[in-house]
């Protein structure tokens, strides 16, 4: 099938591909203020009737007024038709494509206005927006507590199986939602039913940010962040493994914590080695970032860690640190992270209201061969654990117990199909997810 430009354009907007915006930073022409931009960036889609829809990236030019100033600014982007759906944008003024695709307000002209001199590409070294995705191959975290069976392989293939069908109900309610109006889902919530080989039987759990475009991959974006009736995490993660076993279940802990949990906490005097290179020091940091929300997390760490961060990034890279930091696009962990010298405790935990997970012992933020102790522990009582773990090191427990929207919710009892319990408010997830276990 044949596309022209014009329809593409009437679709351009269900083809944004967020794994390929550009996170530009330019400075304001008139007053040198940092102004983002989310540069938008489509891709093929293969819609269900097995159609492949292909992409449509155009140049043209983005018309802004300066927040600081006031003044009117112009900057050369990719499909700038896009930029008034992206984040960050309050207000449209126009844009400029060719002479036949363009869109101005107030009288504004073209010519008359600055262009944009300045600018700097986020490299996306600290891209956060996207978690890495779950590995379901190794370091299983979910065992069959009849047989200890890993059941992670299991969750994986059933979602292959289903992947299909599940898309094709996301894709409805995607097309469904763009032709109403209402505020959409913060996140989808797979629930699927998973059989061990010994009878048992559990309920699998996993979730993404809600999307809407039909540009996503739920084999590989989904994120498993619970399993009902499997082995209790004290009885996987208890005794002596390598740090990179340690490390690989912090990972997933850290997924399962964004999601249920409001405050999360990585207090570990070092993240790395003396011995390691430079681009591996940058490497175990950012690493660890993608795994974090920006707005639960905090890391404490020794106070020349953050100095030896910065250090290290110079020797790798043409932009230096510095010059991110002019731009404000610097690491938000490094600049939210806590340094102490006084303190030599490492554990990494996620707090909620009645809820704190705790994992604590020998090891460091690093992976490695080397053996290290390692101990998980769930507290009910808030008090108790704030006592034990925060109060010794003068670290608080205020967080954001807002959890105001909705989810959407596909189970495989409801063969995956929108139904009228499918939109759960948010505040439910934690409760439906751990089940008789919260």
């Amino acid at each position: 099938m044949i596309f022209d430009k014009e329809f593409l354009r009437k679709i351009k907007f269900q083809l944004i591909d967020d794994e390929k915006t550009i996170h530009k930073v330019i400075k304001c022409p008139h007053c040198n203020t940092n102004l983002e931009i989310y540069e938008v960036i489509t891709s093929p889609a293969r819609i269900p009737q097995g159609i492949e829809v292909p992409e449509l990236n155009e140049i043209g030019y983005w018309i802004y007024k300066c927040k600081k100033c006031n003044k009117f600014l112009k900057i050369k982007v990719n499909n700038p038709d896009l930029l008034k759906y992206s984040y960050g944008y309050s207000e449209f003024y126009g844009f400029f494509i060719d002479d036949s695709y363009f869109e101005f307000k107030d009288g504004i002209s073209l010519d008359s206005i600055v262009e944009v001199k300045e600018e700097l590409v986020d490299n996306k070294i600290f891209k956060i927006s996207d978690l890495q995705e779950y590995n379901f191959k190794e370091f299983s975290l979910y065992f069959c507590e009849n047989c200890n069976e890993k059941l992670e392989g299991k969750i994986y293939d059933k979602l292959k199986d289903k992947k299909s069908i599940i898309y094709k109900e996301y894709y409805n309610y995607v097309n469904w939602s763009l032709a109403h109006s209402g505020p959409s889902p913060r996140y989808v919530i797979i629930k699927l039913n998973i059989k061990c080989n010994c009878g048992n039987k559990f309920h699998a759990f996993l979730y993404e940010k809600y999307k809407e475009n039909v540009n996503i991959n739920l084999e590989d974006s989904l994120l498993l962040v619970n399993v009902t009736n499997s082995l209790p995490l004290d009885k996987v993660i208890q005794g002596v493994f390598t740090k990179t076993e340690i490390m690989n279940w912090l990972y997933k802990l850290l997924i399962r914590w964004n999601f249920l949990f409001n405050k999360v906490y990585l207090v570990s005097p070092f993240v790395g080695h003396q011995f390691l290179k430079n681009d591996r020091v940058v490497a175990t940091w950012t690493k660890i970032f993608k795994f974090l929300d920006p707005n639960k997390s905090t890391i404490i760490v020794r106070r020349n860690q953050l100095t030896n961060f910065k250090k290290s990034y110079n020797e790798i890279n043409d932009i230096k640190y510095e010059d991110l930091e002019k731009f404000k696009i610097d690491s938000k962990f490094i600049n939210t992270s806590k340094s102490k010298g006084n303190f030599h405790a490492k554990f990494f935990c996620g707090i909620k209201d009645g809820r704190c997970e705790v994992m604590s012992g020998s090891s460091n933020l690093v992976e490695g061969v080397s053996y290290e102790v390692i101990n998980f522990n769930t507290f009910y009582n808030n008090d108790i654990f704030f006592d034990k773990y925060l109060k010794p090191l003068e670290l608080d427990m205020s967080f954001n117990n807002e959890e105001s929207g909705y989810s959407l919710l596909f189970e495989e009892d409801e063969e995956f199909k929108i139904t009228p319990n499918s939109e759960i408010m948010n505040r439910e997830c934690f409760k439906i997810i751990f089940g008789s276990d919260c």
